[in-house]
């Protein structure tokens, strides 16, 4: 079938789909998280709307296709074909990601007696997948076909390989690539939606950061900030160069060479013995690597010599250094130090050092705050009124409020949250809003240590230019009243004669 599959695309220009990647077993309830990859390897575009997914034998063929609306896939790219919605943005999938319609399930073994499960794409419209010639097939539990882990995927180890053949497959990495999903039982490794020769590694982001579940389903993982950029994606149509090293906010893109592997090593000659920090201490250490691939070191404190899961003290060490570490806000302790050594192809190492590192406890300082104005002699205010206060750079945050009196902290808010260190310290108060009146100023300066607080020395008077103006209307005396009552009824009268006349 293979060969019959090769020269149909060959001798067609129209474009057809590559089977790159499996995912058919993982832990938890299967159906959701079941997906394969699909490459087009052009020249033109793809047309996947209406393609039937064939994901059984074709003695009892379980037919599931894409949804009449779906976008053609361009040369050069990736599109993950799932069942479920749940691996959609918000799993670590690149290129494009579609939910199939109908029946649409990855067998882990034969359930009929008669083949093995397999994956076969056929053009739009086609109903008898027996006697129609399918664009690509992958019989995945073949021989020669590696068995699947929970954990890990079947990749394509070169989309110009024939993918039916099981020794150009191979488990994904299980070291040195972050996971797309996390599950019950641990990370899921893989390349949903991208190409399998490259990985995303960022082990210090930490798998707890990420997410995780321990009960249920996988649980998705987001992408790195900022998304998987087209710039840091390796292109075989040659529109873009991106190598090893290339940076995504968060992780570094790597090469998976699937020729030799031999792990790094490491050793943290200091410290050698038991030492204090007072208030830093000096680790030196040495990593290396048998096949010469390109290594960095990471530096972590354990509270024990054992477990290698201490926690981050510096990354991307140059393999052979000294670090100085000043253990601010660590608790007081005994720690270990932790050397971790990793190559470019994810292989992985780690060594305590022999000393440990006593941490002692720090002093905690108290929070301090002053208002500094309004301090009496800004005159009567209107509109704006400007607060200026001091503070000892502690860290936390700085809320500002105006009171009748100088105690008791029962005033009106003007602003809050501003941040120490790093935040303003003068402050504009629009007063327009505020009744005219004596205020006074306060601060509370709220640490993780406590908060202190502040009044002004001085009141500050506010006046509004509509208000206090000494005006008066009054009302004329009640013989001012009967005078001109008189008065108008003389010069009416008055009138009133010389038109008899």
């Amino acid at each position: 079938m293979a060969a019959v599959v090769l020269f149909a695309l060959g001798a067609s220009a129209q474009a057809q789909p590559i089977i790159t990647e499996i995912f058919y077993n993982p832990p938890g309830t299967e159906g959701s998280f079941e997906w394969f990859e699909i490459y087009n390897p052009g020249p033109g575009e793809l047309a996947l709307a209406g393609m039937v997914v064939e994901s059984r034998v074709a003695t009892n063929p379980r037919l599931g296709n894409v949804p009449a609306g779906a976008s053609a896939l361009a040369a050069g790219s990736y599109a993950v074909l799932a069942k479920s919605a749940l691996l959609g943005t918000n799993c670590r999938t690149a290129g494009v990601t579609i939910v199939l319609e109908g029946d649409f399930g990855l067998n882990n073994s034969n359930d009929t007696g008669v083949d093995n499960p397999r994956i076969a794409l056929f053009p739009p419209g086609t109903t008898d997948v027996v006697n129609t010639t399918p664009w690509d097939i992958v019989g995945y539990r073949e021989s020669g076909f590696s068995a699947a882990a929970d954990a890990q995927t079947l990749q394509l180890v070169d989309t110009g390989a024939d993918n039916y053949i099981g020794s150009n497959w191979s488990l994904s990495p299980l070291t040195g690539c972050q996971p797309w999903a996390i599950s019950p039982a641990g990370p899921l490794y893989g390349n949903p939606g991208r190409e399998n020769t490259w990985c995303y590694r960022g082990l210090d982001a930490g798998l707890v950061e990420d997410g995780g579940t321990s009960s249920g389903s996988p649980v998705c993982l987001p992408p790195p900030d900022g998304g998987y950029p087209d710039t840091s994606m390796p292109d075989r149509s040659g529109g873009i160069d991106a190598g090893p090293g290339v940076d995504v906010p968060g992780y570094d893109l790597v090469p998976i060479d699937a020729g030799p592997q031999n792990p790094p090593s490491i050793a943290v000659s200091q410290p050698a013995g038991a030492v204090v920090a007072r208030p830093s201490v000096e680790i030196v250490y040495s990593a290396s690597d048998p096949d010469n691939d390109p290594l960095t070191v990471a530096l972590l404190y354990d509270t024990d010599a054992s477990g290698n899961d201490g926690v981050l003290i510096a990354d991307g060490l140059d393999p052979v250094g000294s670090h100085t570490w000043t253990p601010a806000g660590v608790p007081a302790g005994s720690y270990r130090i932790l050397g971790r050594a990793l190559d470019a192809r994810g292989g992985i190492a780690y060594a305590y050092a022999a000393g440990s590192v006593t941490v002692e406890a720090q002093a905690v300082t108290a929070p301090l705050l002053t208002i500094v104005k309004p301090d009496g002699n800004e005159g009567e205010i209107d509109a704006q009124c400007e607060i200026v206060f001091t503070h000892n750079n502690v860290a936390g945050t700085v809320s500002l409020y105006y009171d009748t009196d100088s105690s008791g902290e029962n005033g009106q808010p003007i602003v809050g949250g501003l941040a120490v260190p790093g935040g303003p310290t003068r402050v504009s108060w629009d007063t327009r809003a505020v009744a005219s009146g004596s205020y006074y100023v306060y601060g509370r300066y709220q640490t993780s240590s406590g908060a202190a607080v502040s009044y002004s020395a001085a009141a500050v008077t506010i006046r509004h230019a509509n208000e206090g103006c000494g005006c008066e209307q009054r009302r004329p005396p009640a013989g001012t009243w009967i005078g001109l009552l008189l008065v108008t009824f003389l010069a009416l009268l008055a009138r009133r004669f010389a038109a008899l006349r």
